[in-house]
């Protein structure tokens, strides 16, 4: 497999480290525009909508990436949906 190949199997990502960094770059800009699409919501369904979707997206990738290449994801989504 070549530093630019790799394969999404149920939702995690298999392949070599930049690859699977891109794509997690990728997964981070999706995951901050549902955030930013939950603040036009009121604040009752956007606090559900985070409890009971977003955050199981967060918990997945987290489970299923290994901690190198995860720790960039997570300071790539605060950093998006910052104000």
């Amino acid at each position: 497999m070549g530093p630019d190949q790799g394969i999404k199997v149920l939702g995690a990502y298999i392949g070599a480290p930049a690859w699977v960094r891109s794509s997690l770059a990728e997964d981070a800009r999706k995951m901050a525009d549902d955030l930013v699409s939950v603040r036009r919501l009121p604040t009752q369904h956007a606090l559900l909508v985070l409890r009971l979707c977003i955050v199981h997206q967060f918990n997945f990738t987290q489970r299923h990436t290994p901690p190198s290449l995860y720790g960039a994801l997570a300071g790539n989504i605060h950093d998006l949906h910052t104000p």
